[in-house]
């Protein structure tokens, strides 16, 4: 058997030291998964466990500082970690852990994520593209996209044309009016809100 020597706490991290010589740096998960503390005897298969544990909760660690930085999506915790070459096998059990401990949330996410984008002055078609690049489920963009009051992509709009027609003419050319349709477009504006703008602003 082998024994937990002491237990060493510093800066989020705990310095784990056994009676085998062994000296373990770990975060709280590991700690709380095996109930490591002081004078606790484990068996030798255990320990094995403990290591090979202690691998992919390092990794754990880091995408949480990662996360401190702010909102991500599970795609963007994913390619953070293959930049560090962390396995795929070891990835999936992190995301896991992630979402199990409610520090990852793509609904959540990608609900700030259209916020921030409509402030911004884009369109569904934009934001929806923007989800679905980002490897977020198609029913989380469809659910929060649902919830979006349309009118509120007809004011936006509506700023972008009155903005941009103020930079021409009073009266637009044909042309120039289907240049403004295909920048509200761009911008991932529907063609029914276009038309809709495109009407009121011919009154």
């Amino acid at each position: 058997m082998i024994r937990v020597l002491s237990l060493f706490f510093n800066k989020g991290i705990y310095e784990v030291t056994f009676t085998n010589g062994e000296v373990l740096r770990c975060n709280e998960e590991l700690i709380l998964k095996y109930r490591l503390v002081k004078d606790k005897e484990i068996t030798e298969e255990t320990f094995l466990l403990i290591l090979e544990d202690s691998k992919w909760y390092h990794f754990y660690q880091k995408a949480i500082n990662y996360l401190s930085r702010g909102l991500k999506s599970s795609y963007k915790v994913y390619l953070y970690l293959k930049e560090k070459e962390v396995s795929d096998e070891e990835i999936i059990k992190v995301i896991e852990l992630l979402k199990k401990n409610n520090i990852l949330n793509d609904g959540l996410y990608f609900e700030t994520l259209t916020e921030q984008y409509i402030r911004n002055g884009y369109g569904s078609l934009y934001i929806k593209q923007k989800g679905l690049l980002e490897r977020i489920d198609s029913a989380i963009i469809s659910d929060i996209l649902s919830k979006v009051d349309r009118d509120m992509y007809v004011e936006n709009a509506m700023k972008l044309y009155i903005k941009k027609k103020s930079i021409n003419q009073a009266n637009l050319t044909y042309n120039e009016k289907q240049k403004i349709k295909r920048y509200l477009y761009s911008r991932g504006y529907d063609f029914d809100i276009i038309e809709i703008v495109m009407r009121e602003e011919s009154r």
